[in-house]
């Protein structure tokens, strides 16, 4: 009986502890503001990636690495062009070379109006797979918001 109650504490201690890795957020978003009169054609979305940390690009070269990919909530009024991102650099481990991003990203997003705003925010996800110069985590997925100005 105390090897079953033993196992299982060390099952749920391994657990917790996988659990708080993964919890960092190595990605943060900087808000951008949506402004039709200021910006009326392109959003602009800033992301910062935390200090010796990248993240997969858009278009990593590898099958089994999971690429970085923008979703935007559309609205009755607004939808979204494709998601431009920025040219990826080369990141070396051995003989491996893959696509990442470091230290910032910044997309660029087409917006297409058919009619006037009404609502003071859309909502986004960045879902990434971030690595340090050792491995790679779990994928991410991180939430945020965008201000509306009319």
């Amino acid at each position: 009986m105390n090897f079953f109650r033993n196992t299982s504490f060390l099952i749920i201690l391994s657990g917790l502890t996988c659990g708080n890795i993964q919890d960092n957020n190595w990605v943060s978003y900087q808000k951008s503001i949506l402004s039709p009169q200021v910006n009326p054609d392109t959003l602009v979305l800033f992301f910062t990636i935390n200090q010796g940390f990248h993240i997969q690009s858009h278009k990593p070269e590898d099958d089994l690495l999971i690429p970085t990919e923008l979703y935007l909530q559309e609205t009755n009024n607004l939808s979204f062009g494709s998601p431009a991102f920025p040219e990826p650099e080369y990141f070396y481990v051995g003989n491996f070379k893959t696509l990442v991003f470091s230290n910032e990203l910044i997309v660029k997003v087409p917006l297409i109006y058919s009619g006037k705003l009404n609502q003071n925010s859309i909502f986004g996800k960045l879902k990434y797979q971030p690595c340090n110069n050792q491995k790679c985590f779990f994928p991410r997925e991180l939430s945020f918001k965008i201000d509306i100005i009319n």
